[in-house]
């Protein structure tokens, strides 16, 4: 890492010193980077410059120093070492080319990997002029090598058009090949775009779909049944017929469920469990109450009046005499009740006597005052 002076009140950023792990296709980049900033720089001791060097090298190049003490006279020495190791120019050319060979073709069409075999065999090719190669008349042999890394697609479109060129440079290659990667982001950008749109076109046909805006079940127009003119328009007798006939809970009007297990409110008029537009008025020559569901049937209690059956019997009094009487049998009863008239006319003064029935005993448990 590098700090740079400030210049005219501006603070420029840091530079960042690149690693270097022993690969020799990557050495001429990190020797020139180093020279630059480190080695040929007269504001670094070589202490600094050591501890730089150091803090570069990783893998097999950091083996190459380790052993070398850590002082400021032995910086040359760790230096000369490195560039000793790796300033071999005939593996350097070695590495270089076969760097251009081992690339992996193209499976399909692909803007980042036609951009990643341009970039590659640029550098390796600058690298090579850099010591010493004639790259310069090497274009037929670079074309055949990068044409057998595309994809089918690419390499057929490459020969449609080399038939328009009189004579064919590397630099009309490579031009055609940023071309095509120009022309396939494109294309990938506006199918993400086409994506994109038709996923709202979904979102919005979802939005008016039946799911979301539920059809009538009365008239089949996307309307709820509240809201439905055929359905306002009946008399209140014919919307509890058509909620009937369309199996429609009483309470909201909605399928599905039955009224006692409804969670929407009740009457607004009345508090009971059906909707309000179902709702009649008591006196009201239509008022007829909306369907009761079987399973809240058992739970309505009966209001109307119950007939108990009778019967004509004879009681004997105190004085042995028999009277007739007429007796209401009610076989849920747990106690006898006789008027007081009635207990007069038997001469009976006592609260509790046994007295006999036609034949069968029963006794009085409690006197009901008649008036």
């Amino acid at each position: 890492m590098v700090k740079l002076t400030k210049t005219n009140n501006v603070k420029l950023p840091t530079i960042q010193l690149p690693k270097f792990g022993g690969r020799y296709e990557d050495w001429l980049e990190f020797r020139d980077t180093f020279v630059s900033l480190i080695h040929e720089n007269q504001g670094i001791v070589d202490i600094q410059k050591f501890h730089y060097l150091r803090a570069s090298l990783e893998g097999g190049a950091a083996q190459v120093i380790r052993s070398i003490g850590f002082s400021s006279c032995n910086y040359k020495i760790a230096w000369d070492l490195l560039c000793d190791r790796y300033n071999n120019e005939r593996l350097l050319i070695q590495n270089h080319v076969q760097s251009m060979f081992v690339i992996e073709p193209l499976k399909r069409e692909s803007a980042l990997g036609i951009r990643s075999i341009i970039d590659i065999f640029s550098k390796n090719l600058r690298s090579l002029h850099t010591l010493g190669e004639s790259t310069m008349h090497w274009d037929t042999l670079i074309i055949y090598l990068m044409n057998s890394k595309l994809d089918p697609k690419t390499s057929r479109d490459w020969e449609e058009r080399k038939s328009t060129l009189n004579k064919i440079t590397l630099n009309d290659f490579m031009s055609f090949l940023k071309n095509k990667a120009d022309l396939l982001e494109t294309i990938h950008i506006n199918n993400n775009i086409n994506k994109y749109k038709n996923r709202n076109d979904q979102i919005k046909g979802l939005l008016n779909t039946n799911i979301y805006i539920p059809k009538c079940p009365l008239c089949k127009n996307t309307h709820k049944i509240y809201n439905c003119e055929t359905f306002l328009n009946q008399s209140i007798s014919d919307r509890i017929e058509s909620a009937r006939k369309l199996k429609l809970c009483n309470n909201c009007l909605r399928p599905g469920h039955r009224v006692h297990k409804c969670k929407s409110g009740s009457c607004t008029k009345c508090s009971l469990k059906h909707n309000t537009l179902l709702h009649k008025e008591i006196g009201s020559s239509q008022h007829v109450e909306p369907p009761v569901d079987k399973a809240t049937a058992l739970s309505v209690q009966m209001t109307e009046p119950v007939l108990l059956s009778t019967a004509v019997v004879y009681i004997l009094g105190s004085d042995n005499q028999r009277h007739d009487a007429r007796a209401v049998l009610d076989s849920g009863s747990q106690a006898s009740f006789m008027t007081q008239r009635l207990l007069h006319k038997l001469n009976l003064h006592c609260q509790k006597t046994q007295i006999s029935v036609t034949g069968i005993n029963s006794t009085i448990t409690q006197i009901f005052k008649n008036n």
